[in-house]
Parts: structure tokens; C-alpha cells; sequence
């Protein structure tokens, strides 16, 4: 990955210091220019989806995400391969799915762990034979996508259970685990407060209560709106 390309760009956004994840980030540019699929963990907030964009790198195609756990059962599998015209109530058209929208580009799969088990066997499907077939279609369709996905569970501990062994071990050829702010070093912590325009002191408060901080960057982020349009935060 070279210096102002668009995947370094985004990149350069992941704010550490942290040795564990400044290597995280040099796998990351030699991933970015493969083809592999990657899985990335860790909690909610801790920045999967910028990790996701520098991973797309310089590809020619869309980054498409899609959010596995905020769609229903029902719908998420239009969402992923696309519907024909009248297969269900509702599709009053045809629609192209995200597999087909990421075509050489990346298509990204966030919180995966939450993607309906029915469902899983049809994706571990579409990604050994690269293709799809959209749902009320008799038909395969060729796709060319990068599979990147992102999961806030320990989803190795759901395996056979809630999640599929064999589609588990297609997407995780490659995973890069990304550490909550709470097991982060002041140092972190100095550098995003610059970031947000903050102050030393700033930085060693939330550096203080790291351990409360379940929602990780947004946490941060929200704690400098407060102090810009109030004045003052008032952490408890």
C-alpha cells in the first residue's frame, strides 16, 4: 500500500500507538492488494469498518457494506444476492445484491456473527463458486468481490452452534483483532485527544475511565461533542 493511495488514507485514520495494533496495521497494507477474505474482531466502536476501508486499497470496484444484524431475517438475504422482480410481496422490481454491487471491489460484512445460520450455507456457497443466485431466480450469476467481514462476538465460541465451522474457517484465512480502548496505553489516548482538538488533561480523564468506556471510539468522540457545545463534561 503506498503513501496516498486511498486505503493508506483511511488507514492513517486508526489513531495508536499501541504495538500490537501498529503491526495489525502493516498486515494490513500486504493484505490490502490480495484477494482473501479477512475477518476482523473486536467490540463495538473500536473502528472494524475504517480497517475494512483500508483493506479495500486501491480497487477499481465499490466498497458495499452491509450490516448483519441490523436487518431482518427476512430481508438480509435480498440484501446479499439480489431478488428477481415479483418473488416476493414487496419486490416490485429487480434488485442487484450487495455481491453483485462489490463487483471488484470489496464487499463488507459487518457484525457477520449475526448473519441467520440458513443463510450461511448460501454464502459459504457463493464464495467457493463465485456465484450468486438472486432469491425467486433459477440462475447463477458470476461475481468478483473481496470478502471482508467484522464480528464483535467471540465467534469461535459459537461455532457449530450458531455459526457455521466450515464457512468460519473460509473467512478466516486471515483476521486482525483490534484491542478495545481499555486495554490501550495512555499514549493512545494523548494522540486522539489531539485528534478531537483536546488537551492532555482530556486525554488522561478518559484514559482514567477507559474501563467504562463500553462504546470505545464513539465514546470518545461523544465526549468531545459534549465538552465543544457545553463547555465541560460532567463524565458521570
Amino acid at each position: 500500500m503506498q503513501e496516498g493511495q486511498p486505503g493508506q488514507r483511511w488507514l492513517d485514520k486508526f489513531i495508536t500507538t499501541d504495538e500490537d495494533l501498529l503491526k495489525m496495521k502493516e498486515q494490513v497494507k500486504l493484505l490490502a492488494p490480495v484477494h482473501y477474505p479477512v475477518m476482523i474482531l473486536g467490540e463495538s466502536g473500536t473502528g472494524k469498518e475504517i480497517i475494512a476501508r483500508a483493506l479495500h486499497g486501491s480497487r477499481t470496484g465499490c466498497f458495499v457494506a452491509i450490516n448483519c444484524a441490523a436487518i431482518s431475517e427476512q430481508l438480509v438475504e435480498s440484501e446479499l444476492f439480489g431478488h428477481v422482480k415479483g418473488s416476493f410481496t414487496g419486490a416490485y422490481n429487480d434488485k442487484q445484491g450487495l455481491l453483485s454491487r462489490a463487483h471488484n471491489g470489496t464487499a463488507f460484512l459487518d457484525e457477520i456473527g449475526d448473519l441467520p445460520y440458513p443463510l450461511q450455507a448460501k454464502l459459504l456457497r457463493a464464495i467457493q463458486q463465485k456465484t450468486i443466485r438472486r432469491v425467486g431466480s433459477v440462475d447463477d450469476e458470476d461475481i468478483s468481490c473481496r470478502i471482508v467481514c467484522a464480528t464483535h462476538k467471540d465467534i469461535q465460541m459459537e461455532l457449530n452452534e450458531t455459526f457455521r465451522l466450515d464457512l468460519f474457517y473460509r473467512l478466516s484465512t486471515f483476521m486482525l483483532v483490534i484491542k478495545p480502548l481499555a486495554e490501550r496505553p495512555l499514549s493512545d489516548f494523548m494522540e486522539l485527544s489531539k485528534y478531537f482538538g483536546g488537551t492532555d488533561e482530556d486525554a488522561e480523564r478518559l484514559f482514567n475511565n477507559r474501563s467504562r468506556m463500553k462504546g470505545n471510539m464513539r465514546q470518545v468522540e461523544q465526549y468531545f461533542i459534549r465538552k465543544r457545545v457545553l463547555g465541560t463534561v460532567d463524565w458521570e
